[in-house]
């Protein structure tokens, strides 16, 4: 039986491929059988790593596999308290004569293989990240990052770390490979109002009620369904750059508060409510929304005492609530997988917070950001456009009405809207002296709301 290995990618992969046929039932496997694919792999027969005996001339350029950068970055941050460039700290000199070891243990050598990383190294164009589509790396750097993914899993066995809702940031693609969303344009509407040559009226002018009519939409599948946005952003430019508009729809459950404070992530006022928004960054789209890695969505709790505009407006429009706190839950994840790790993962989008995902038993489409049923039907929609200046960017999610309206009934939940229209101006006097000036209007719909505007 040969060693298994501490590659933690590799193992990661393999772990997601049976958690995931675990949770299709495709593959029925009892809870021990596993716990024993998850860290930190108790079980699993391990490599002897050993130390690498070097020289002064094996550590000089060409003759090191390992490169400074490399070296001190990415190596660096597996060895905690150490500080950058710090080449003496006695664990990091530890785990680089191990790695330099492994590398060796692998096959390369300098013999082999430093003439040609020369040869690469000197053809390379640039050496920026955002330079590197299609580059070609050394043989070194390979065999180094093969080490150091399995130093990674190693060091992770070695401390007993069972935290599976971390990730590496070093990693190199999205094996579920999602496609970025069709381009469509939702809105056609130019809220600018050019026609309006005094930009103080213009930003007098409340137009959240402009917008309410994009909460619920006919159709935009082509089929005869009904859709509500549960998240949208709307942002409007002018080209001289003397206006800008900023709409945004956010959606949350109500958490019921009569047993006591829930755990919640802070207690926060209203503008974390418009302006900050859950986001998974080293979640693959295919582990949503089963893996740990999606994680549930903790409520934003405002106290009242603050008396904000939308703490009120709550407090008027849904009767019922708790005297002192709001909990909110939002009913989105944002999915912010970073673009330059491989031009093969370009995707961005938004998916529905985990709780709606489970009490839906909604699975993601393959190669999209879009969730439907495991027969196959579509439930949520992402819809994107950004025009190539920047003027008119717009992304919305849409779930199809009937199931929304069938998780709220059968979680006896209630849900509320904001609208946000934000609106920022320059303006110029005379003596071309520019002033700033900007507005900050907001809209409260509740279910009962959303229906009765609607039917």
């Amino acid at each position: 039986m040969g060693r298994s290995t501490s590659h933690t990618l590799i193992r990661e992969y393999a772990t997601g491929i049976i958690e995931l046929s675990a949770y299709l039932e495709l593959c029925p496997l009892t809870s021990d059988a596993l716990n024993q694919c998850r860290p930190p792999y108790s079980d699993m027969d391990r490599l002897d790593w050993h130390e690498n005996v070097e020289t002064q001339e094996d550590i000089k350029y060409p003759n090191s596999p390992i490169h400074m950068d490399f070296g001190n970055y990415t190596i660096g941050r597996l060895v905690p308290g150490r500080r950058n460039y710090d080449s003496q700290h006695e664990n990091y000199r530890f785990v680089l004569s191990q790695i330099l070891w492994r590398i060796n243990n692998l096959g390369w050598s300098k013999e082999r293989f430093s003439e040609i990383d020369v040869d690469i190294d000197r053809n390379r164009h640039s050496y920026r990240i955002d330079h590197n589509d299609g580059k070609i790396d050394r043989y070194g750097k390979k065999y180094s990052w093969i080490a150091y993914f399995e130093m990674a899993g190693r060091l992770a066995d070695l401390n007993c770390d069972q935290n599976s809702n971390e990730r590496t940031s070093d990693i190199d693609i999205d094996p579920s490979f999602p496609e970025p969303s069709d381009e469509k344009l939702l809105i056609n509407n130019d809220f600018l109002t050019l026609i309006q040559p005094d930009s103080k009226i213009w930003i007098d002018a409340d137009d959240t009620n402009e917008f309410v009519k994009y909460l619920r939409m006919k159709g935009l599948n082509q089929d005869e369904n009904n859709w509500v946005a549960l998240d949208g952003l709307l942002i409007q430019n002018t080209i001289s750059g003397d206006r800008e508009l900023n709409f945004s729809i956010r959606s949350f459950i109500i958490n019921d508060l009569t047993g006591g404070v829930l755990e919640c992530q802070s207690m926060s006022k209203y503008d974390d409510l418009l302006y900050f928004e859950p986001s998974v960054v080293y979640t693959f789209s295919g582990e949503i929304p089963w893996s740990p890695l999606y994680p549930v969505v903790e409520p934003l709790v405002i106290e009242k005492k603050h008396q904000c505009e939308i703490s009120e407006g709550l407090t008027r429009e849904i009767p019922g609530l708790n005297d002192d706190l709001i909990a909110l839950s939002s009913s989105v994840c944002e999915f912010e997988w970073e673009l330059y790790h491989s031009v093969t993962n370009q995707a961005k989008g938004t998916t529905p917070c985990k709780q709606i995902c489970l009490g839906l038993d909604l699975v993601i489409k393959p190669q999209t950001l879009n969730m439907g049923t495991r027969e196959g039907e579509v439930v949520t929609q992402n819809l994107r456009c950004s025009e190539s200046n920047l003027r008119n960017t717009q992304s919305f999610l849409f779930i199809r009405d009937d199931y929304l309206k069938q998780f709220l009934e059968d979680r006896k939940a209630q849900m509320v809207w904001i609208l946000s229209c934000k609106k920022n101006a320059n303006l110029s006097d005379a003596h071309d002296t520019v002033d700033y000036i900007s507005s900050d209007y907001h809209k409260i719909i509740t279910i009962k709301d959303l229906y009765a505007n609607m039917d």
